[in-house]
């Protein structure tokens, strides 16, 4: 009886784990040549490892959230185009503050080459996610075109010129996401941000509390009903 249990209490975690942890990214949106590395609806986020300066702190949370992707003619060329929303988490309000909603993002025209950025994502330094498959010249090349930054490459990451000693070193995967976004002032690090993987674990929407806590008092209370149920067949 005590391996049944076990097995029950093991079975009953990896459940309330998978629930919880399953990432909200599913897939890549391809429309005509174009290829955008995730779908509507879903989001990525950030959380800030290091940080010197006044506007981050450590444990901050940013949330990229890809609001829609659809085909449209941008400047006269027919593009996948993105728009997007950015929210802070409020550590002590507990919740997630939207501070940039439904903006554009880009338009991309992978057979001509074509790449239009949001000047606040250049900007801000907002490079979350880029075309697939990856190519950091036609990304600097599109933000150089701005006439605003001069850009660099190095391996797998893109390092942007903001004047002043200062950098933004953006590392992309192979999937088109950035893994990690540090600004760089004269030598030393003003902020530094890493994709968190495993946020829903650290941040679970009010939600999921209830589905986490009725799901561990499910399991509880199984878990007594077969106890005592063993020990009348025990007894009798």
């Amino acid at each position: 009886m005590k391996n049944n249990h076990k097995a029950l209490i093991i079975t009953l975690n990896l459940l309330v784990f998978f629930i919880l942890a399953f990432p909200n990214v599913s897939g890549n949106t391809t429309l005509g040549d174009s290829t955008f590395p995730s779908e509507d609806g879903e989001y990525y986020i950030w959380r800030c490892v290091n940080s010197t300066g006044d506007n981050h702190n450590i444990g901050d949370l940013t949330k990229f959230i890809i609001e829609s992707i659809y085909n449209e003619t941008f400047e006269g060329t027919p593009s996948l185009i993105v728009n997007y929303s950015i929210e802070a988490y409020d550590i002590i309000g507990g919740s997630w503050i939207r501070n940039q909603d439904n903006m554009f993002y880009m338009a991309y025209n992978s057979s001509l080459s074509f790449l239009n950025w949001s000047s606040i994502s250049y900007r801000g330094a907002n490079m979350y996610l880029i075309p697939i498959p990856t190519n950091l010249t036609l990304v600097g090349d599109a933000i150089a075109s701005a006439g605003i930054l001069n850009y660099s490459i190095d391996s797998n990451k893109l390092i942007l010129d903001y004047g002043n000693l200062t950098t933004i070193e953006i590392t992309m995967s192979s999937l088109g996401i950035s893994t990690i976004i540090e600004s760089i002032t004269n030598g030393s690090t003003v902020y530094k941000w890493e994709l968190n993987v495993d946020e829903v674990i650290i941040i679970i929407p009010m939600g999921n509390y209830f589905l986490f806590f009725g799901t561990l008092t499910t399991s509880i209370y199984l878990i007594i009903v077969k106890r005592k149920l063993d020990k009348n067949k025990t007894t009798h």
